[in-house]
């Protein structure tokens, strides 16, 4: 059975189009419309919007970035903000955040090398498969 996607129509329009997820290009589009997959694209965009701002902020806390950050590693008054706690203070990187995802990778990484794959069937259809799997 091929896989499908269910693009929703307007009510205007009545029924839903049904796409095939592996399209082909001479598929019929009937009743398809290019402004419904407009909004589909916009509302994943808006939808990611959190997603990706919480990448931002982790890659900004492992590579040590913040705002007003000088180049020289001391603290410098910027846009009329006093430096804190006073003026070429050491404004150190701690890589504490690098260390620990260092760490945890090195120890995820190594718990697959020496893991031991199970592979138990649930239904009779699924012995010939986990056979092949722990081979």
């Amino acid at each position: 059975m091929p896989m499908t996607t269910r693009i929703k129509r307007t009510k205007k329009r009545g029924k839903d189009a049904v796409l095939d997820t592996i399209s082909n290009p001479r598929q019929n589009l009937d009743g398809f419309d290019v402004s419904d997959i407009m909004q589909e694209i916009e509302s994943a965009v808006t939808d990611a919007g959190d997603y990706l701002q919480r990448m931002e902020r982790n890659e900004n806390t492992r590579l040590c970035r913040w705002p007003d950050k000088d180049k020289s590693g001391r603290k410098v008054s910027k846009r009329g903000k006093p430096a804190k706690p006073w003026e070429n203070a050491a404004d150190h990187e701690v890589q504490l955040a690098q260390e620990v995802l260092l760490q945890l990778t090195a120890l995820r990484s190594a718990a697959m090398v020496r893991g031991a794959l199970n592979v138990t069937p649930m239904e009779s259809s699924d012995v010939k498969a986990a056979g092949q799997m722990m081979e």
